[in-house]
C-alpha cells in the first residue's frame, strides 16, 4: 500500500510511479494532492483526520472513510495507521532523520528526478544538496515526535551507520531484516491480504464506487458555511474576524471562495 497526506503539487510527482503499478491501494486524506489520472485508475483508501475541513467532506458521502492521525510528516502518519490496523511488526527503512551531505531525500525521489535535467554549470546538483543539508529544524522537530512515541507495535528501523537513535524504535541491520522476514514473523500470504483488507476497509464492493457528481455538490453547498471556509481558507478568514468583518477582507475572502468554486465546478463538468 502507498499512503501520501501532503497537500502539496510537488507532493504528487512521488506518486508518478503508481501509474505504471495500477495494483498498488493508494491511501489518501481528503486534502492530500494527487492527479486525476491516479484517482481515476488506483484503488483508493479513503482516510480521514476526523477534524476540520476533513471531516466536513467525509460526513456525507456513501462510503466509509478510514480514520488516520495527522502528522507533520507522512511517516507518523504511516505508522499510526499501521499500528491500528496491523498486529504485525512494523519495520521502517531508512528513516534516518539526519541531515546527509550528498543526500536530501530518501532514493528514488522523483523531484529530484525531474530536476537533474534543469541543471547546469552555474545552477548545480551540489548547490541544491548544500541548501538541504543545513536545514536541520524541520528534520529536529519530526526526530523528538517518534523518539516520544509510544509504539504500540513492536516497531523496527532497518538502517546502517544510524546517526541518532528514535526512542522505542529499534534498530536493526539489513541481515537482521531478512532474518525476521524469512524466519520469525507469521507467513501472511495474498489470499490473508485479500481478507484483511476486505474486512477493514471495503465490506461492500460498491462502497467504493464515488458518486464523483454528488460529491461535488456537497463541497460546493458547504462552502456557504461558515465552518468549513473557516477551514480552507483560515488566513483570510482569522483576517477578516481581526478586522472587525471589514469590507475590504470581506472581499478578498469571497474572492477566494468564488475562486475555489470555480474549480470544483470544472472538476464537476469535467467529470
Amino acid at each position: 500500500m502507498c499512503i501520501s497526506t501532503d497537500g502539496g503539487w510537488w507532493a504528487g510527482n512521488h506518486l508518478k510511479p503508481l501509474i505504471n503499478n495500477p495494483e498498488i491501494p493508494l491511501a489518501l486524506p481528503p486534502e492530500a494532492f494527487c492527479k486525476k489520472s491516479i484517482l481515476k485508475n488506483q484503488k483508493i483508501i479513503p482516510l480521514t483526520y476526523s477534524d476540520g475541513a476533513s471531516n466536513l467532506i467525509s460526513s456525507n458521502v456513501p462510503f466509509v472513510f478510514i480514520n488516520s492521525e495527522r502528522n507533520g510528516t507522512v511517516s507518523g502518519t504511516a505508522l499510526s495507521f499501521a499500528e491500528t490496523y496491523s498486529d504485525f511488526p512494523v519495520f521502517f527503512c531508512g528513516l534516518d532523520m539526519a541531515n546527509y551531505k550528498g543526500k536530501s531525500h530518501c532514493k528514488p525521489n522523483m523531484n529530484e528526478i525531474l530536476t537533474l535535467v534543469t541543471l547546469n554549470r552555474l545552477k548545480n546538483n551540489e548547490t541544491l544538496l548544500v541548501k538541504s543539508s543545513i536545514n536541520e529544524e524541520s528534520l529536529a522537530i519530526y526526530r523528538e515526535w517518534f523518539i516520544n512515541h509510544n509504539c504500540k507495535n513492536t516497531t523496527y528501523r532497518v538502517i546502517c551507520d544510524a546517526k541518532n537513535t528514535l526512542g522505542n524504535i529499534k534498530d536493526i541491520l539489513p541481515a537482521e531484516f531478512e532474518k525476521l522476514i524469512k524466519n520469525d514473523l507469521p507467513k501472511n500470504n495474498e489470499a490473508q491480504k485479500s481478507v484483511f483488507l476486505k474486512e477493514r476497509f471495503a465490506d461492500k464492493e460498491n462502497e467504493f464506487k464515488l458518486p464523483a457528481q454528488k460529491i461535488f455538490e456537497d463541497i460546493l453547498q458547504k462552502l456557504n458555511d461558515e465552518e468549513f471556509y473557516r477551514h480552507i481558507f483560515p488566513l483570510e478568514y482569522v483576517s477578516y474576524i481581526n478586522s472587525g468583518k471589514s469590507e475590504e477582507n470581506r472581499v478578498r475572502l469571497t474572492k477566494k471562495i468564488e475562486e475555489l468554486s470555480k474549480k470544483i465546478r470544472k472538476l464537476a463538468d469535467e467529470n
